[in-house]
């Protein structure tokens, strides 16, 4: 089975795996409360911020991941399956990112393809599926977190006693 055929199947009730960092703030973050004085000090135009409802901008962007590959996580993938699938995750936010339309996604998409060279090497169906499977992701990442244009920097996955932990940096773009 090659690794992409999970991402192409139809979405099925699969179980999803435990992450360890599902909280979009941590421990630390989550335990402080914000004292009202500083609150009466912000600035009236923070209340304008172009984020779209219900989309935390200050989330972790481990847990906007974890949210994007969700419909094709399952916890019985083996580990090695499941960095792949956060790399074509990883991959797909970017060009997201960076593209305003899905066209230009799919342009860029299709660059990225013909430059790395384990992909552009492929005949066929690797790259196709590959193609197909990202766009899906990138589709997803337009619905689930239009105004978040951070770049996903670097990621680590690991697998801890708790469960999967998925580290994650990004920086701002735009």
């Amino acid at each position: 089975m090659r690794h992409t055929d999970f991402l192409l199947q139809h979405m099925r009730a699969v179980r999803r795996p435990k992450f360890v960092n599902e909280h979009p703030m941590g421990k630390a973050s989550r335990r402080k409360k914000i004292p009202q004085s500083f609150v009466s000090t912000l600035p009236a135009s923070l209340s304008n911020l172009p984020f779209a409802s219900g989309c935390n901008p200050y989330c972790k962007i481990s847990a906007s991941l974890i949210d994007l590959i969700d419909p094709y996580a399952d916890e019985d993938l083996p580990l090695d399956t499941m960095r792949k699938l956060v790399g074509m995750g990883v991959v797909a936010w970017n060009i997201a990112s960076t593209s305003n339309t899905l066209d230009d996604a799919t342009a860029e998409l299709d660059r990225f393809i013909r430059d790395t060279p384990a992909l552009g090497a492929s005949v066929g169906t690797a790259a196709d599926d590959f193609r197909v499977a990202v766009l899906a992701l990138v589709r997803r990442k337009y619905l689930l977190f239009p105004q978040d244009k951070r770049l996903v920097a670097s990621y680590e996955l690991s697998r801890e006693r708790s469960g999967l932990h998925l580290r994650a940096a990004a920086v701002q773009h735009g």
